[in-house]
């Protein structure tokens, strides 16, 4: 028995038809899609410089802070020779508005005191627009692929403002004889606010000099009798049903000793801590004694606000008993409202020493 090949079906027309199409339809798509690529490559090359654009700008401005000048500083490695990295100088116009225009005592060209004293101001000390040091960083790039459609290619360029030298204790000179000061120690009023203080204060500076003399010679005598022995907190106690300001805590503190026992035993007793070695004293003694000396406006707002809270509560009790006059003694009675005006009359005015020296015991 002899079989035969199965008979092959012929070719569908609708094939036969599309022959040799897909190469053609490569030729025509793979210039669009090498245009796509190489847009893609464009713009992820200017997304990359712009970048780095970006940062050398603030490098450029960073390395030119006081006290540098960036002059020596090499650029960055991978940044091309060609492409810049300067400082176009002072910059004007980054903040728009003046946040010190309104305050007479940056802006004034004077400042005068009710007294009819007068102060100069030193404008540039706190101006705003005054050395801004502008970085810019700048490249020119010929496009990856396709050069020719845009010849100039990429150019991103940037700029990075940022204050320089304000507030320095370097740059704030006295515009008479332009001297600066000499440290951050020094104290900036006198050159912000360059007036002949000294002049203007000269009775104030004699008498804290005579004072000051007088302290040296004789520190015993009565130039600070009145914080040695303050003869207002040394009145009694309010206590009782009568008044009769004025009114005390009972004791005169002597604030030129330390509160702390202790310190004030080493203090008295120098024989305790008799020693060579500086550091050993400053340790156990100097550290104590500089708290001490801080907290002396403390101990005298504290005892101060003690006197006159104690004499605030003693008032408002007895004007309590005063409101059921038919519970007191008819002799009571009459020795209060007697008292009454007085006391009616000096409980605002120890209100408001309260208020004040609360507020200054919070500032401490």
């Amino acid at each position: 028995m002899i079989r035969t090949a199965p008979k092959r079906e012929s070719a569908s027309p609708r094939r036969i038809a599309r022959a040799g199409l897909a190469p053609l339809e490569m030729t025509l798509a793979l210039p669009i899609l090498l245009f796509v690529m190489a847009l893609m490559i464009i713009a992820g090359t200017t997304a990359a410089w712009k970048a780095r654009t970006d940062a050398n700008s603030r490098q450029t401005t960073f390395r030119a802070i006081l006290p540098r000048t960036g002059a020596d500083d090499p650029n960055p490695r991978g940044w091309p020779q060609e492409a810049q990295m300067r400082l176009d100088g002072n910059g004007e116009g980054y903040v728009e508005f003046d946040p010190y225009q309104p305050h007479e005592v940056v802006r004034a060209d004077r400042l005068t005191a009710p007294t009819g004293e007068s102060v100069d101001v030193l404008q540039e000390a706190l101006d705003t627009q005054n050395e801004i040091l502008l970085g810019v960083a700048e490249i020119q790039r010929r496009y990856p692929m396709m050069a020719n459609m845009r010849p100039e290619g990429i150019n991103p360029i940037r700029e990075f403002p940022i204050l320089n030298g304000d507030w320095r204790f370097s740059t704030i000179k006295n515009p008479d004889d332009g001297r600066g000061i000499g440290g951050n120690v020094v104290r900036r009023v006198p050159h912000m606010y360059p007036s002949d203080f000294e002049g203007q204060l000269a009775s104030e500076i004699r008498e804290y000099q005579d004072r000051a003399i007088d302290l040296i010679s004789d520190p015993d005598g009565p130039t600070i009798d009145q914080l040695d022995q303050d003869q207002e907190l040394a009145m009694p106690i309010p206590r009782g049903t009568e008044y009769e300001p004025p009114y005390g805590i009972g004791r005169s503190p002597n604030y030129f000793l330390p509160e702390n026992g202790l310190t004030r035993r080493n203090l008295l007793q120098p024989e305790r801590l008799c020693t060579y070695d500086p550091q050993r004293l400053y340790t156990e003694l100097g550290i104590d004694l500089e708290a001490e000396i801080r907290n002396v406006p403390r101990r005298i707002t504290r005892d101060h606000l003690q006197m006159y809270q104690a004499h605030l509560s003693h008032i408002e009790r007895l004007l309590e008993m005063l409101e059921d006059p038919a519970s007191l003694p008819p002799e009571l009675l009459a020795y209060l409202q007697s008292k009454q005006p007085q006391m009616e009359a000096n409980k605002p005015r120890l209100e408001e020493f309260i208020d004040q020296l609360e507020s200054f015991r919070d500032s401490l």
